[in-house]
């Protein structure tokens, strides 16, 4: 089969799966991708695939709706940013792994944690404190960003957090 064919079957919904498992070791980085994206990967594909990805690979890995935590914990600690930002998109995402990225030595990384849905106010108040302008200037935006917070970062150091604090405070 050439890889054009590979890469439709791997996309199907219908393509057991079995299949994807035996697709997601393929050494074609487009049927791989393929796999990852495909909604009824089996668990077993993506714990290979997040293994032996390409770090697009293991963004699309990431943020499937089948990963595990034991995926996402493997996937939060490589040295691709964009993986770590990509866990914190997961929907299984769990409140302890997003604390430890909230930790990241990447600021990119601790920039994408507030826009989680699982952000608690902890993880906030963390963020509000960071050394970086960028990332408490993310902590703003979110809609479950508690007020105080928002009330403390018009007073920070960084004039852009300080006004767009100010300005966030009223509109809300």
């Amino acid at each position: 089969m050439d890889i054009a064919a590979l890469k439709k079957e791997a996309k199907s919904k219908k393509t057991l799966a079995s299949r994807l498992l035996e697709l997601a070791r393929n050494a074609d980085v487009s049927v791989q991708y393929a796999v990852a994206s495909n909604p009824n990967a089996p668990l077993a594909a993506l714990e290979y695939l997040s293994g032996h990805g390409k770090w697009t690979i293991l963004k699309a890995v990431a943020t499937h709706p089948n990963v595990s935590l034991a995926i996402l914990e493997q996937l939060a600690i490589h040295k691709q940013a964009s993986v770590c930002v990509a866990v914190i998109q997961s929907q299984v995402i769990s409140v302890a792994l997003l604390e430890q990225l909230a930790q990241h030595p990447d600021a990119t990384v601790r920039q994408a944690v507030p826009q989680s849905r699982y952000c608690t106010a902890a993880i906030f108040t963390l963020l509000s404190q960071d050394s970086e302008a960028a990332v408490r200037h993310a902590v703003i935006l979110p809609l479950a960003c508690p007020k105080i917070i928002l009330k403390q970062l018009v007073n920070d150091p960084d004039e852009s957090v300080r006004s767009f604090a100010r300005s966030v405070i009223g509109q809300r």
